[in-house]
């Protein structure tokens, strides 16, 4: 059960992190695209997470 609530929190922290990137840019700057900037790396954090999962 440690190994994976350790292996979640690695595999999700990277991804968290891009999301809440993105949603702090949406709310702090508005009419803007900057939220693009945790969008872009968004989608690849999560199919490498995806891929770790299956792998494991």
């Amino acid at each position: 059960m440690d190994l994976l609530i350790h292996d979640a929190i690695n595999r999700g922290a990277l991804t968290a992190l891009s999301s809440g990137i993105n949603m702090v840019l949406f709310l702090a700057v508005p009419d803007t695209f900057w939220f693009f900037l945790g969008l872009a790396p968004s989608s690849k954090l999560y199919m490498n997470s995806m891929m770790a999962t299956c792998a494991s």
